[in-house]
Protein backbone atom coordinates (compact mmCIF):
# COMPACT_ATOMS: atom_id res chain seq x y z
CA UNK A 1 0.00 0.00 0.00
CA UNK A 2 2.95 2.30 0.58
CA UNK A 3 3.78 2.12 -3.16
CA UNK A 4 0.15 3.00 -4.00
CA UNK A 5 -0.11 5.95 -1.60
CA UNK A 6 3.40 7.21 -0.83
CA UNK A 7 2.51 6.94 2.85
CA UNK A 8 4.06 4.92 5.64
CA UNK A 9 1.98 1.99 6.99
CA UNK A 10 1.27 3.97 10.16
CA UNK A 11 -0.40 6.64 7.98
CA UNK A 12 -2.26 4.51 5.39
CA UNK A 13 -3.30 1.87 7.93
CA UNK A 14 -2.50 -1.31 5.98
CA UNK A 15 0.06 -3.40 7.84
CA UNK A 16 1.55 -6.81 7.11
CA UNK A 17 0.01 -9.58 9.16
CA UNK A 18 -3.02 -7.46 10.06
CA UNK A 19 -6.33 -7.34 8.24
CA UNK A 20 -6.55 -3.57 8.33
CA UNK A 21 -7.96 -1.44 5.53
CA UNK A 22 -6.74 1.66 3.79
CA UNK A 23 -7.79 4.74 5.74
CA UNK A 24 -10.53 6.82 4.09
CA UNK A 25 -8.48 10.00 3.53
CA UNK A 26 -5.51 8.39 1.76
CA UNK A 27 -5.30 9.04 -1.99
CA UNK A 28 -3.98 6.25 -4.18
CA UNK A 29 -1.90 6.37 -7.33
CA UNK A 30 -4.79 4.84 -9.27
CA UNK A 31 -7.14 7.57 -8.03
CA UNK A 32 -4.67 10.21 -9.22
CA UNK A 33 -4.37 8.60 -12.66
CA UNK A 34 -8.14 8.26 -12.98
CA UNK A 35 -8.63 11.90 -11.95
CA UNK A 36 -6.37 12.87 -14.87
CA UNK A 37 -8.36 10.90 -17.45
CA UNK A 38 -6.52 7.58 -17.48
CA UNK A 39 -8.20 4.18 -17.59
CA UNK A 40 -7.01 2.29 -14.54
CA UNK A 41 -6.72 -1.45 -14.18
CA UNK A 42 -5.00 -4.03 -12.03
CA UNK A 43 -4.41 -7.73 -12.48
CA UNK A 44 -2.97 -9.45 -9.41
CA UNK A 45 -2.12 -12.91 -8.18
CA UNK A 46 -2.32 -13.96 -4.56
CA UNK A 47 -0.46 -12.05 -1.85
CA UNK A 48 -2.23 -9.58 0.40
CA UNK A 49 -3.18 -7.15 -2.37
CA UNK A 50 -6.87 -7.86 -1.85
CA UNK A 51 -9.87 -5.72 -2.61
CA UNK A 52 -11.12 -5.85 0.98
CA UNK A 53 -8.00 -4.06 2.21
CA UNK A 54 -8.48 -1.12 -0.16
CA UNK A 55 -6.09 -2.04 -2.95
CA UNK A 56 -8.82 -1.65 -5.57
CA UNK A 57 -9.45 1.99 -4.68
CA UNK A 58 -9.17 4.10 -7.82
CA UNK A 59 -9.08 1.21 -10.27
CA UNK A 60 -11.79 0.92 -12.92
CA UNK A 61 -11.08 -2.82 -12.99
CA UNK A 62 -9.31 -4.86 -10.30
CA UNK A 63 -8.93 -8.50 -11.28
CA UNK A 64 -7.70 -10.91 -8.62
CA UNK A 65 -6.36 -14.27 -9.74
CA UNK A 66 -5.99 -16.38 -6.63
CA UNK A 67 -4.55 -19.86 -6.26
CA UNK A 68 -7.06 -22.48 -5.09
CA UNK A 69 -5.09 -22.88 -1.87
CA UNK A 70 -4.32 -19.52 -0.26
CA UNK A 71 -1.51 -20.93 1.86
CA UNK A 72 0.22 -22.42 -1.20
CA UNK A 73 0.23 -19.59 -3.73
CA UNK A 74 1.21 -20.46 -7.26
CA UNK A 75 2.15 -18.23 -10.13
CA UNK A 76 -0.31 -18.25 -12.98
CA UNK A 77 1.54 -15.99 -15.39
CA UNK A 78 -0.11 -17.24 -18.60
CA UNK A 79 -3.63 -16.64 -17.27
CA UNK A 80 -2.64 -13.36 -15.62
CA UNK A 81 -1.07 -12.02 -18.81
CA UNK A 82 -4.12 -13.09 -20.85
CA UNK A 83 -6.35 -11.13 -18.48
CA UNK A 84 -4.05 -8.11 -18.66
CA UNK A 85 -3.89 -8.22 -22.47
CA UNK A 86 -7.66 -8.50 -22.66
CA UNK A 87 -8.01 -5.42 -20.44
CA UNK A 88 -5.46 -3.54 -22.56
CA UNK A 89 -7.29 -4.40 -25.79
CA UNK A 90 -10.44 -2.62 -24.65
CA UNK A 91 -10.28 1.08 -25.48
CA UNK A 92 -6.72 0.58 -26.72
CA UNK A 93 -6.40 4.18 -27.91
CA UNK A 94 -6.98 5.65 -24.45
CA UNK A 95 -4.31 6.52 -21.92
CA UNK A 96 -4.03 3.92 -19.19
CA UNK A 97 -2.36 2.87 -15.97
CA UNK A 98 -2.10 -0.89 -15.47
CA UNK A 99 -0.77 -2.48 -12.30
CA UNK A 100 0.31 -6.06 -13.02
CA UNK A 101 1.40 -8.34 -10.19
CA UNK A 102 2.44 -11.97 -10.51
CA UNK A 103 3.45 -14.58 -7.99
CA UNK A 104 5.27 -16.55 -10.69
CA UNK A 105 8.77 -15.81 -9.42
CA UNK A 106 7.95 -16.71 -5.81
CA UNK A 107 8.67 -20.05 -4.18
CA UNK A 108 8.02 -22.86 -5.08
CA UNK A 109 9.99 -22.51 -8.32
CA UNK A 110 8.74 -24.71 -11.14
CA UNK A 111 9.87 -23.34 -14.49
CA UNK A 112 8.69 -25.22 -17.60
CA UNK A 113 10.94 -28.09 -18.77
CA UNK A 114 12.25 -26.13 -21.78
CA UNK A 115 14.12 -23.85 -19.34
CA UNK A 116 15.96 -26.74 -17.63
CA UNK A 117 19.22 -26.20 -19.51
CA UNK A 118 19.54 -22.53 -18.58
CA UNK A 119 21.98 -21.48 -15.88
CA UNK A 120 23.62 -24.91 -15.38
CA UNK A 121 26.28 -23.72 -12.96
CA UNK A 122 25.33 -23.18 -9.35
CA UNK A 123 26.66 -19.77 -8.30
CA UNK A 124 29.23 -19.92 -5.53
CA UNK A 125 27.08 -17.92 -3.14
CA UNK A 126 27.63 -20.17 -0.15
CA UNK A 127 24.80 -21.28 2.06
CA UNK A 128 21.37 -19.70 1.41
CA UNK A 129 20.15 -17.27 4.08
CA UNK A 130 18.05 -18.80 6.85
CA UNK A 131 14.99 -16.96 5.51
CA UNK A 132 15.03 -19.17 2.40
CA UNK A 133 13.93 -22.81 2.37
CA UNK A 134 16.89 -25.20 2.66
CA UNK A 135 16.01 -26.68 -0.73
CA UNK A 136 16.31 -23.26 -2.43
CA UNK A 137 18.10 -23.58 -5.75
CA UNK A 138 19.07 -20.24 -7.32
CA UNK A 139 19.15 -21.89 -10.77
CA UNK A 140 15.43 -22.67 -10.52
CA UNK A 141 14.77 -19.12 -9.38
CA UNK A 142 16.75 -17.71 -12.32
CA UNK A 143 14.92 -20.03 -14.74
CA UNK A 144 11.58 -18.92 -13.30
CA UNK A 145 12.54 -15.28 -13.82
CA UNK A 146 13.59 -15.95 -17.43
CA UNK A 147 10.31 -17.79 -18.09
CA UNK A 148 8.32 -14.89 -16.64
CA UNK A 149 10.32 -12.34 -18.63
CA UNK A 150 9.81 -14.33 -21.82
Amino acid sequence: MTAFTGLNPSAHGVKAGQLRKLVPGAVTLAEQFRAHGFRTGAVTENAALIIDRGFARGFDAYLEDKSPTVFLPRGQIERTLRRARSWLERDRDKRFFLFLHTYQVHYPYAPPPEYAQLFPELPDAGKPPASLPPEFDPRLYDREIRFTDD
